[in-house]
């Protein structure tokens, strides 16, 4: 007969003890892990400030936008209502076309 230590059973169970343990450290890093990168992208998204992000891609944007749609209107004749809805227009593909390429 086997000595315990060399026993198939005995060396069985204490490999699935030591593999049960290594499972559980693991488990025990994951849920830190997630709790820290949890509170970070919480953190970020509150601190995120879409508003501002509008605004100034807006500031960025708007003097080029107004000068190409001043320049279109000058040369096809158009009214100053067209041009301000042309505008208004432009701005908001403009602010589309920037947040779908975000993402």
């Amino acid at each position: 007969m086997y000595p315990d230590e060399y026993n198939p059973v005995f060396l069985r169970l204490t490999v699935e003890g030591i593999k049960y343990n290594v499972q559980h450290a693991f488990m025990q890093h994951e849920l830190q892990l997630r709790e820290i990168i949890n509170k970070a992208l919480d953190k970020e998204i509150s601190a995120f400030n879409l508003e501002k992000l509008v605004e100034e891609e807006v500031k960025r944007l708007l003097p080029e936008l107004i000068h190409e749609t001043l320049q279109y209107h000058i040369r096809t004749g158009m009214q100053s209502e067209s041009v301000q809805h042309s505008l208004k227009s432009i701005v908001d593909q403009s602010i589309r076309s920037y947040f779908e390429k975000r993402t």
